[in-house]
This record gives structure tokens, sequence and C-alpha cells, in this order.
């Protein structure tokens, strides 16, 4: 990749200084190694996450998701372990800077790759149901770079913000590759692994994609400080859907999703800018974690309500 080392930052992957704890009362029926099932809660953080039933008890998952009896003594060391590599990864990163920084202004570049899976493509964009992969990667200029980009459901690009959150003086703005389909499925890569640490192979979607625009780009135009290490690429990738829009009071069936995957938009005619999305939600894949299954109303920006 003409000599230089990639760092690639996933915008579905956002690093922290602070560990992020499980959403209290995330109640979930897991079945037991032996059979048996059980009512049990998510616990832990970002470095590691288990479950626990009410008497107390911690188990894991293995390699088939079933539960079985964690010591929560190993648990914690293991946390620990994780947090303190954590920790001294942010701090050699601070080191290598080195001495004392001004905040940096004017412009900077970024590559964001479009990735579609096996079994994921990029919703069509384009006449008669067709894709467009032209319009496509011209939508998604748009919405990186368009300065005041006003098209529901966005308001402003991604460059408008660092625009307007440094008054200006920083100006981020980002070149678009692709689309690329990967060989694999998406369950492939996203799948959460045993002891629901991490997930299967993010680090191997990353690299599998930039290599896919290898021949195509110049990675070293995204080296802001000339280390010879690639400091922003960013990854956005095919699984969502377009949500169809509802303008009249009506009933509205859902398909299953194991059929197909489907929302509904329901817009404030007063407040064009606030608007309801209706999803059916289950606790699978992305959304292993979700504490039941069903319907889901979300109002933009305020809260979202379960039932």
């Amino acid at each position: 990749m003409r000599s230089i080392l990639l760092i690639a930052s996933l915008l579905c992957v956002v690093t922290t200084s602070l560990a992020v704890p499980a959403r209290p009362g995330c109640l979930r029926w897991k079945t037991l190694a032996d059979g048996r099932q059980i009512e049990v809660e998510l616990r832990g953080d970002e470095h590691l996450h288990y479950w626990q039933d009410r008497d107390g008890t911690c188990y894991v998952e293995n390699e088939n998701l079933l539960l079985e009896v964690a010591d929560p003594a190993s648990l914690c060391q293991r946390a620990a372990e994780r947090r303190a590599k954590a920790s001294l990864h942010r701090l050699q990163r601070r080191q290598s800077l080195g001495g004392d920084h001004e905040p940096f202004v004017g412009q900077r570049k970024g590559l964001i790759i479009l990735v579609a899976f096996s079994n994921k493509p990029f919703l069509p964009y384009g006449d008669n149901g067709q894709q467009d992969e032209a319009r496509l990667v011209s939508y998604y200029e748009r919405i990186a770079n368009e300065r005041h980009f006003s098209e529901t459901p966005f308001v402003g690009s991604v460059r408008d913000y660092f625009l307007d959150n440094s008054y200006g003086l920083f100006d981020f703005s980002f070149d678009i590759a692709g689309p690329v389909t990967l060989q694999r499925d998406y369950e492939y890569y996203g799948q959460e692994m045993p002891g629901g640490t991490h997930d299967a192979h993010p680090a191997l979607m990353v690299a599998e994609a930039c290599r896919a625009v290898d021949a195509d780009v110049d990675f070293s135009r995204y080296d802001s400080d000339g280390d010879g290490e690639v400091d922003q690429v960013f990854i956005l990738y095919a699984g969502w859907l377009t949500p169809t829009e509802l303008h009249d009071s009506r009933y509205v069936a859902m398909a299953p999703l194991s059929e197909k995957a489907e929302a509904c938009v329901v817009r404030n005619e007063a407040h064009p800018d606030e608007y309801l999305l209706l999803e059916n939600r289950q606790p699978s894949l992305w959304d292993a974690a979700l504490p039941r299954r069903g319907s889901v109303v979300v109002r933009q920006g305020r809260k979202v309500l379960v039932r």
C-alpha cells in the first residue's frame, strides 16, 4: 500500500478514554450448556461484558453461544488487563506526539471507503431501482463535504461539523472510494464472539476494504503528519435501509425480520426536522443485546420507547 502503514478508524467503532457500562435492565432468556434456560442481565463495560442471573452467578458464552459459569475473579482480572492495555496504548500515543502542541488549524483530508457485503449490498441509488454507483458516490460526497448540506434527515455535512466547531479554523474534508463488495457476508465480520468481548472480524473487514481500493487510492494523501502512517481512513458499511414515509393514518404491518428489514417514518408537519422512526427490532446480530423483541419507536433527538 505505497509503503504506508495503515491505521484505520472505523465509523462503527469509537474508542474512548472511559469505559462504557452495559445498559442497566438488559434482561434476556439464555440457554445454559446443560440445556436449561435462565433469565440473565447483561453486565460489564466495553473491556468485558458478561451475563448475571438473579442469584449473582456470572456467565459467559462459549463457542456455541451457550452460557457457562464464569469465575468473577477471572472476569475482573481479564477486564483489568484490557483496561491497562488500553491505557498504555493511549499514553504511548500521546507520548509519540512529543512536547506541547497548538491546536491544528487549516485543511486536512480523510478517506471514506463504501463497503458492501456478499449478502448486504447498498440500497439502489438510481433510476428504476438500479444502482448508479456514480450517483451513490456523489450522494456520500455531499453528506461528507457539501457546505450547509440540508437533505432529510441530515442537517449539515461532516465538514460543516468540523468547521462550525472550530469557528472556521479546521477544514476537514473527505474523498470517497468504492463502493466495494467484500467476499464474505456481513455476519462473518460482525458476529459477536463467545464471551461478548468483541465482534468476529472487524479488522479483517477494514484490511479487505483497503486492499480492494489500493489500486485506485494514494494512501499517502491521508498521512497528515508525514510519519508514514495513514491517519484518517473511515469505513462506511451497508447494513441499514431507507424508511418508508407515512403520510396518513393507517394500520402498518411490518414483515418478520427473517423475511425483510423494514422501517417507517412519520414526520411532524409543523417541524420538518422532527420525526418518529418505527422499526421491527430483534435481539440478534448487531442488536444481540436488546432486552426484548418487538416494535421500536424512536423520536429524533429525544428518547427511545420500546414496547
